[in-house]
């Protein structure tokens, strides 16, 4: 039993390596899966580089921005905002609920941009709130952010 199982493991090993050697996969076909179809091979861009080369300076970050320590592990950067590119390198401001997504970015998946994670807050008139947080857009109103994208708006008592 040992001796089929080891041959079968050590024949897929040597298959992976001789198909990687050639820049080739065990199965020539396109993204959909359809048989016969090449498929294009990308090679993912490297953000991060050993040893690290950090500026000497530590970076200044404008108020409310985050001084975090990059996706590589190596250097202090200020972590990017709400709408701005981000990748396994610059990451998004982790303090304020932002992740980097990378969803347009298909098939590559490596440049993306950041954004709240779901259930983190409300946006209103292109601000913030976070849940439970209430805030007045007017000064007939008072609003109160619930559960992410839901604010609950009420007239203001005694005016």
């Amino acid at each position: 039993m040992r001796g089929p199982l080891l041959s079968t493991l050590l024949l897929a090993a040597l298959s992976q390596f001789c198909c990687r050697a050639q820049g080739t996969g065990l199965l020539d076909t396109a993204p959909e899966g359809r048989p016969g179809e090449a498929s294009e091979v990308h090679h993912r861009k490297q953000f991060c580089h050993w040893p690290c080369r950090c500026p000497r300076q530590k970076p200044s970050c404008p108020p409310g921005v985050s001084l975090v320590r990059d996706g590589c592990g190596c250097c202090k950067i200020c972590a990017k905002q709400p709408g701005d590119t981000c990748n396994e390198a610059d990451l998004c401001d982790p303090h304020k609920g932002l992740y980097c997504d990378y969803s347009a970015d298909r098939p590559r998946y490596e440049t993306g941009v950041c954004a709240y994670l779901v259930a983190v807050g409300c946006e209103f008139n292109r601000v913030h709130y976070h849940n439970g947080q209430v805030f007045q857009p007017h000064p007939l109103f008072s609003c109160l952010c619930m559960r992410a994208r839901l604010l609950i708006c009420f007239l203001r008592c005694g005016l």
